[in-house]
């Protein structure tokens, strides 16, 4: 399953992109699923680099991404 993931991580960068949602929401839902589905494999694209993202904005979010996404993760940065 692939899920649309749109910087999470960084709160301030998710309230800065007008998302309506927070990291604690989104593990809560990858939560539902794994229970739901034992076996299922996510997946996501990345994107970094939102205008005025911080460095630790970026760890913070890498940090996120890979509490959650474990398996599998390619990151390409510039």
């Amino acid at each position: 399953m692939d899920i649309l993931l749109s910087l999470l991580g960084s709160e301030s960068v998710l309230k800065r992109m007008n998302r309506k949602y927070t990291t604690t929401q989104y593990k809560e839902f990858v939560a539902k699923l794994r229970k739901a589905i034992p076996t299922i494999a996510l997946t996501t694209d990345v994107i970094v680099g939102f205008p005025t993202e911080s460095e630790n904005d970026f760890l913070e979010s890498l940090s996120f991404i890979s509490s959650v996404f474990c398996l599998f993760l390619f990151i390409c940065y510039n």
